[in-house]
């Protein structure tokens, strides 16, 4: 369905489309998931599952690339969810 998408957006797509916009939601996106990662209870969780034989600062290095990849993913479904809402919609209106 990827594949069906990239090739039949062309050049007018791309026109129609701001960068501004673009930008702004993704940084919704990300500001949404850093709210959501400070006031849940992930971070409690991960101290609480804490081992001493692993030292602190390893554990605060792997939960931070865990996040970083979490919003990474996070952000990728988002736009293909909305990309493929983009590319169906002018098909559904017809």
């Amino acid at each position: 369905m990827i594949v069906i998408f990239f090739m039949n957006s062309g050049p007018e797509d791309a026109r129609r489309d701001s960068m501004e916009e673009d930008c702004a939601v993704g940084a919704l996106v990300v500001g949404g998931y850093i709210l959501v990662f400070g006031f849940g209870d992930r971070f409690v969780q991960l101290q609480q599952q804490y081992q001493t034989a692993i030292p602190l600062k390893m554990t605060y290095l792997i939960a931070a690339i865990f996040s970083v990849l979490g919003v990474a993913a996070g952000i990728g479904a988002l736009v293909f969810v909305f990309g493929l809402a983009w590319f169906l919609l002018p098909q559904s209106v017809r």
